[in-house]
C-alpha cells in the first residue's frame, strides 16, 4: 500500500508516540490537514493491525480507531457523531465501554491508565494512555490522536510482588508486618457496631518437636496449623504468622462473643487431625487465647489480653482454649 512518506515516516511517528516524544508531530498535523493525502495517511496508520492506535476528529464528531482497538473494544472501526450518542439510555455494559472510550479520546487523557474489558480475549486489562491534542488557531482542539500501551503483565507483576510482601514464605498466609497492619487499620476504624475479636494460636511443645523430629517435621506442623485455620476461617478474617510456631486470627463481623468458645475448640480438634492426616509421628495441638474487641484498643493492648488468656489456656493443662471478654 502506498503511504504517506513511505513506511519510515510511519514507523517514525509511532515511535515518537510511544516514548511521548512528538515534536516532529507538528509537521504531521501540518500534512495530515490536506485533504489530498489524508485518506492514504489514514489507511497506513489504521494497517497496523495490532497497534492499538485512536483519533478523535472535533469538526467531524468523528471517533476513529485502529482494528485492534476496535476488536478489543467490541465495537466498530468508526463512530460517527461521537459526543451526541445518549449515554442515559444505554445498557451498564455498553456505558462502562464508552466511558472508557471518552477517557481515552479525551483532552489531557495523556497518561491516564485505564483498566479495559478486551472482548477480543474475554479478559481485563491495563492500558496506559499516550495522547497529543493538536488545537487551531484560537486553542480550540481539533484533532486528539493517541495510542494505547498494554501494561497488563506490568501491573500484574507489581500485584504479584505486593503479595510476595505481606506473605510468609513457608505458611503462605500474612506475614507479621503485613497482619499487624492490617489489624492496626481494622481497630483505627473500630466503632464497636460489630462485635470482632482477636485470638493468639500456639503451637504445644514445638520446640520439642523441632528437636526430636527435626526442621522439616516442623515446617510441616507449621504448614498443618496455617492450613487448618485458612480452612475454618471465612474469607473476610485475617490470619497471619506472628513468629515462630505463633499465630494469630482476627475475626470480623461476629454475630455473638459466646461463639468464640466453639470456634476456639474447632480449631484445637481441627490441628490436631490435619497434623494426623499429614502422618506427623507427633500429636501436635495448639493452645489458644482469645479476646473480643474493644472500641479503641490499638494492636498492643489487643495482643496484651490475648497473650495473657494464651497464658491461661497453657496453664490449665494446654490443647485448649481461653476466651477473655
Amino acid at each position: 500500500m502506498e503511504s504517506w512518506g513511505g513506511q519510515s515516516a510511519l514507523l517514525v511517528f509511532l515511535t515518537l508516540c510511544t516514548v511521548m516524544s512528538l515534536y516532529g508531530c507538528r509537521h504531521f498535523y501540518a500534512l495530515w490537514r490536506s485533504e489530498e493525502k489524508r485518506r492514504k495517511r489514514q489507511a497506513t496508520i489504521l494497517d497496523a493491525a495490532e497497534a492499538k492506535y485512536f483519533y478523535y476528529e472535533a469538526e467531524e464528531d468523528t471517533l476513529t480507531l485502529s482494528p485492534a482497538t476496535a476488536a478489543m473494544f467490541g465495537i466498530a472501526e468508526k463512530i460517527n457523531e461521537y459526543s451526541t450518542l445518549n449515554r442515559n439510555t444505554m445498557a451498564h455494559e455498553e456505558r462502562i465501554r464508552l466511558k472508557n472510550l471518552d477517557a481515552m479520546a479525551a483532552e489531557g487523557s495523556d497518561g491516564k491508565e485505564l483498566r479495559i474489558f478486551r472482548r477480543d480475549v474475554g479478559a481485563p486489562g491495563i492500558f496506559r494512555v499516550v495522547s497529543r491534542t493538536f488545537s487551531d488557531e484560537s486553542g480550540r482542539a481539533e484533532l486528539i490522536m493517541g495510542v494505547l500501551l498494554d501494561k497488563t503483565a506490568a501491573a500484574a507483576n507489581e500485584a504479584q510482588a505486593a503479595a510476595m510482601a505481606q506473605t510468609d514464605d513457608l505458611t503462605h498466609i500474612y506475614n507479621s508486618a503485613a497482619v499487624r497492619g492490617l489489624i492496626r487499620d481494622r481497630l483505627a476504624a473500630y466503632d464497636g457496631k460489630e462485635l470482632a475479636a482477636f485470638a493468639i494460636v500456639n503451637i504445644d511443645g514445638f520446640k520439642d518437636i523441632n528437636n526430636k523430629l527435626g526442621h522439616q517435621i516442623g515446617d510441616k506442623v507449621l504448614l498443618a496449623v496455617a492450613s487448618t485455620l485458612k480452612e475454618i476461617l471465612r474469607s473476610n478474617d485475617y490470619v497471619g504468622r506472628l513468629g515462630g510456631d505463633e499465630f494469630c486470627v482476627y475475626f470480623t463481623k461476629i454475630p455473638n462473643a459466646d461463639l468464640m468458645p466453639s470456634i476456639c475448640e474447632r480449631i484445637n480438634k481441627q490441628v490436631t487431625k490435619h497434623a494426623a492426616n499429614e502422618n506427623i509421628d507427633a500429636t501436635v495441638t495448639v493452645s489458644i487465647g482469645c479476646t473480643v474487641v474493644k472500641v479503641k484498643d490499638d494492636f498492643k493492648a489487643l495482643y496484651g489480653r490475648a497473650d495473657q488468656a494464651l497464658y491461661h489456656a497453657k496453664e490449665n493443662g494446654r490443647n485448649g482454649y481461653c476466651v477473655e471478654q
